[in-house]
Parts: structure tokens; sequence; C-alpha cells
């Protein structure tokens, strides 16, 4: 008679406590094992805590109780609710904890070991360090709502959807996405030729502020949504020009005539002045106002001169 193996789990969720026997079955699933016809093969003494092994008559696999089939497609189950759940980006609280049945403050704890182990993977440790090509990049930011403050996600992605720098801000000042901007082209072998923005005038600024000749591309979200501005900006020594092309998505009309419209703007680059007197001069000597006080008659006849 074939001798069955279980494994006792015992939980707490939420002031519940309770315990399963779950019948230990082989994991090899990807060659559609899943047998009971398993028997035990000593301890793992390579472990701290010596974990009974058992192995598949079957298949030959071997594995631990905590390995065994049921833990595995508890696992797939979890990553793959895990990839629907952040597939959106968007993450809602509630959804997950009617899901998991659990309290806001498990909700906030699952997320953060989550976020903790994405974070410290190899994959991403290996994405963030991996060169990326490319001659455009995009940038673009959204706001979320957190504790029912308004926070801002501004993403820097390549051409090819590859993402080079993103972060979480409170504030869309030009000095803080230009930091961010900054770092994500510090991935590319060379700064990019073409930025890709919408309309938001801080854009307009960071794109300069980057100090190097670049095309910059404005798609106005405005209604009919086809209209947009090619910027090209030449940096000189003293001044930064800007040639605007203001066209349409839809620019070869009419028998492919290209409309167009071209102005162009010059402004002085802020130069930061240095302090303290130039090499070799001295300082000038204060003149220091005169306590000698006049005479009646003095003051009068001084009053007398001013008037004549």
């Amino acid at each position: 008679m074939k001798r069955l193996y279980y494994h006792n789990l015992v939980f707490k969720v939420n002031n519940y406590e309770g315990s399963y026997n779950i019948p230990i079955l082989c994991p090899n699933t990807s060659r559609g094992c899943k047998s009971d016809n398993i028997k035990k093969d000593g301890h793992d003494t390579s472990v701290k805590s010596s974990p009974q092994k058992y192995t598949c008559k079957d298949c030959g696999t071997t594995f631990y109780a905590h390995t065994s089939a049921f833990y595995r497609d508890i696992e797939s189950n979890i990553n793959e609710f895990m990839l629907n759940l952040f597939e959106k980006g968007k993450i809602d609280n509630n959804t997950v904890k009617e899901l998991l049945e659990c309290s806001n403050s498990s909700v906030s704890i699952i997320l953060k070991r989550i976020m903790e182990a994405v974070n410290e993977s190899f994959e991403v440790k290996m994405a963030w360090d991996t060169p990326v090509h490319g001659e455009i990049i995009f940038i673009d930011e959204t706001w979320i709502k957190i504790n029912s403050k308004d926070w801002y996600l501004v993403v820097v992605i390549s051409e090819d959807r590859t993402i080079l720098g993103w972060k979480l801000v409170k504030r869309r000042t030009a000095k803080v996405i230009t930091k961010i901007v900054h770092e994500a082209i510090l991935r590319l072998p060379q700064p990019p030729a073409i930025i890709i923005t919408d309309d938001f005038s801080t854009y307009k600024r960071v794109v300069k502020m980057l100090n190097y000749n670049l095309i910059h591309v404005r798609h106005i979200h405005k209604n009919p949504r086809i209209h947009m501005v090619v910027d090209i900006i030449e940096h000189e020594p003293k001044k930064i020009i800007t040639t605007h092309i203001a066209t349409a998505n839809d620019i070869f009309t009419n028998e492919n005539t290209f409309l167009t419209g071209v102005s162009t703007s010059e402004e002085k680059k802020h130069v930061k002045g240095k302090r303290g007197r130039k090499k070799g001069s001295k300082n000038s000597k204060k003149i220091k106002p005169s306590t000698k006080k006049l005479s009646p008659k003095k003051k009068e006849k001084t009053r007398t001169k001013e008037l004549f």
C-alpha cells in the first residue's frame, strides 16, 4: 500500500488561527508530474534546520515539503496576481485589501516588502546598469494622490520605451525635473539629439538648462490635438537662440504643401558674477561725515548762498 505524506501548515490571519494538512506531491509539473508516489530521502544537513527531503519515485525529483506542488502552485498564483496588480502601474489599496481580506496596515506592509524585493532584485540592478542606446528621449509626468496630497511621477524613457529614469516628487519645478533628466541622460552613450514633451511650460526651461544644442518637440494637448512646436535650440557663449517651428502632425496637406509658422527668439544667458574686488585693486577709502557744528551765522550764510 502506497504511503501518503502530509505537511501541517499552521496559519494566523487577522487574529484567526488554524492548521491544515497539505498532501506532499511532486512539484515537477513542467514534465507533467504531480505524483504522490514519493519517499523520504533523509535530511539536508547543509541547511541549518536540516529539513526532511523527499524524492519522487516516478521522475526522480528531490524536494522539501515547503517546495512541494501545493506551495509551487501558490507561488505561481501569487506571481500571476501581482503581475495583474502592477501591470497598469496603479494600485488601489482597497482592491488589494478586499482580495486578500486583510487590514490597511497589512496591505502597506505587503506592498512595502514587494517594492523592497523588486528594488533589490538582480533583474532590476542589471536593468539600471545596462547601457541604453538612443537619440530621442520622452519626458512626461502624471499626478498621484497620496494621503489626500498631490504628488507627481516624472518619467524619462528612450525611443524603444526603455525607462531611463523616474522619481516621485512634490513639485514639478525646472530644477527638480532637470536633475531627473540629467541623471537619465547619463545612461546614454551621448546626449539625445531630440527631446519630446507635452506643452507644460516648465519643459521649455528644462531643455535650455541642459546647456547643449538640441531639438525640443512640444505636443500641444488641446483640441484638435494635432498641433506641435519644434524648437531648435542653439547655445552661444552669452545667449540662447531658439528657432520656433509651429506645425501639425498632418503637415503634408494640399498636394504635399509643407505648412509651418517660423519665428526666432533670443535669451541672454545668466552669468553668475564673481564676488570680491579685481586683482590688484585696493579698497576705497570711506569718507566719514563731518561732525563739526556750524554757528547760526554760518548757517544763515549757507542758506543765502543756496537761494542765490
